[in-house]
């Protein structure tokens, strides 16, 4: 692979999220690579191909194998209760302290049905799955102010799956973006990306109505957005934003430690978060909730 540095892509701040710009490039690049998958699909039903087989290797084995499932809700309902006493006011939140703890309740249960390959193999693709900010690389009109991005590339593919396109979706939005920007520019950024994949199809002579219509995208988004939102505001955001020191190769030494239950190896306290935690926290739980999709 090319050292793309050398070709003026950069790495951005974990803990900052990215302006408008920056998601309008990632829905464009995020809905060219999900419409490979649509086209290999069609492709091996014309020729009479095993596109099963094709993703065989590549189905979810993390969550549908884990054997503390468990331990894993227990320590969500944990964190849960550090979240709520950290980032709302029990005096003024009431009414989304509720429906947050209803659903920390519900997630790991949740998480494991949606990813079932049972249920969404007709509509899945193969995903990036793990879409945020240390995974993109940028490029930029202008190399000195950054102010202009004009190509991005995906990188780092272990943990690709087949599932969902709206995984990869939900993990960027709940990850890399802030409340404003996200409430504000929802509905433009998903036409997007759902305008992105159908640009690449019909360069290819294919239908996006056949191979996703716009109404099941639309039920994709309601039904698996809620796994972005669990993923991120329990694992991926207290690991991005915390301010603790800990290195990236610190912290996977510690989940290893801890049975790969990367809940415990956070070990967060009201030592090592700050503002940044409480707002993108919080930003993310209220989003979901206006949207009805916890």
């Amino acid at each position: 692979m090319n050292d793309l540095t050398s070709e003026l892509y950069h790495h951005l701040d974990r803990k900052q999220p990215l302006n408008l710009q920056h998601c309008k490039i990632f829905m464009k690049t995020i809905g060219k690579f999900h419409a490979l998958s649509f086209a290999l699909k069609d492709y091996c039903q014309r020729k009479n191909i095993d596109f099963d087989e094709i993703v065989y290797k590549i189905r979810e084995d993390i969550f549908l194998n884990a054997s503390n499932r468990d331990e894993i809700n227990e320590q969500i309902l944990l964190q849960n209760d550090f979240i709520i006493q950290t980032c709302f006011d029990t005096n003024v939140d009431q009414l989304i302290i509720e429906k947050v703890n209803n659903f920390s309740k519900r997630f790991c249960n949740t998480l494991y049905e949606l990813i079932q390959p049972k249920d969404n193999d007709e509509y899945s693709v193969i995903i990036h799955g793990d879409c945020w900010t240390n995974n993109l690389l940028y490029k930029y009109e202008d190399n000195e102010t950054k102010s202009n991005p004009i190509d991005l590339y995906l990188i780092d593919f272990q943990e690709s799956r087949y599932t969902s396109p709206v995984w990869d979706l939900t993990t960027f939005m709940c990850t890399s973006m802030d409340y404003e920007t996200l409430h504000t520019n929802y509905d433009s950024l998903i036409k997007i990306y759902y305008d992105s994949i159908n640009e690449q199809l019909i360069k290819m002579n294919l239908n996006i109505s056949l191979l996703y219509p716009d109404h099941i995208f639309q039920l994709h988004l309601q039904k698996y957005f809620q796994i972005g939102v669990g993923l991120s505001v329990y694992m991926h955001l207290p690991l991005m934003l915390r301010n603790h020191s800990t290195s990236i190769n610190e912290l996977e030494e510690s989940v290893i430690a801890e049975d790969g239950n990367i809940l415990k190896a956070l070990n967060l306290s009201d030592t090592n978060i700050g503002n940044n935690f409480r707002e993108r926290i919080r930003g993310v739980l209220t989003f979901a909730i206006e949207r009805n999709f916890i």
